[in-house]
């Protein structure tokens, strides 16, 4: 919406006059993204004239997995979730990462770590930094996919997923799991 382009105009304003004349720090960027074995395709079938068509009923959707990564230049981590993100399990899932997030952040600096404002991330900014992570100071709108590299990410990443055509819950985990991990560092190095 007109609202939506208002606030990631001002968002990048802002971003823009915070690091005047400075190299912007090195950012983390963080995100959830919810993967399924179905591959949205229709199937069309041929029926003769008053043939009788054979209705099939689904009883249960597509098998679904999410994911929650974080990237960086030189950096990647993807960790499977369990069940609904909410904000204690967020909070949960990002427990142990932080080691590898705090090192990164000490050899870079001036790196921040971004997370968008879904619900389950809201007030997480003090908590990490109280666990010593720096975060991005200012709000992410909401709505800005086209900010994020990491929706990059996901959408190679959907894609290679989906071209194996896996089959059930272990085999789709395991095709992100070697696709995440055949993505060159340059291409996210890249994105980011």
């Amino acid at each position: 919406t007109a609202k939506h382009k208002a606030l990631r105009v001002a968002f990048c304003r802002h971003m823009l006059r915070a690091f005047d004349n400075q190299t912007p720090p090195a950012m983390m960027f963080s995100d959830e993204k919810q993967f399924d074995t179905n591959d949205n395709v229709k199937s069309w079938n041929w029926v003769k004239k008053n043939e009788k068509v054979d209705t099939r009923t689904i009883d249960q959707g597509a098998v679904r997995v999410t994911v929650w990564g974080c990237i960086g230049v030189g950096f990647r981590l993807l960790h499977f979730v369990d069940g609904v993100i909410t904000k204690a399990s967020y909070l949960t899932l990002l427990q142990p990462h932080l080691p590898a997030i705090r090192e990164y952040q000490r050899q870079h600096q001036r790196s921040m770590f971004q997370q968008d404002n879904a619900r389950p991330h809201c007030g997480s900014g003090k908590w990490l930094e109280k666990k010593g992570v720096k975060t991005l100071e200012c709000d992410w709108p909401s709505l800005s996919p086209d900010l994020s590299p990491i929706e990059q990410l996901w959408s190679i990443l959907n894609k290679a997923v989906k071209a194996r055509g896996p089959w059930g819950p272990t085999e789709l985990r395991s095709f992100i799991l070697e696709e995440f991990n055949r993505i060159p560092q340059g291409v996210i190095d890249s994105l980011v």
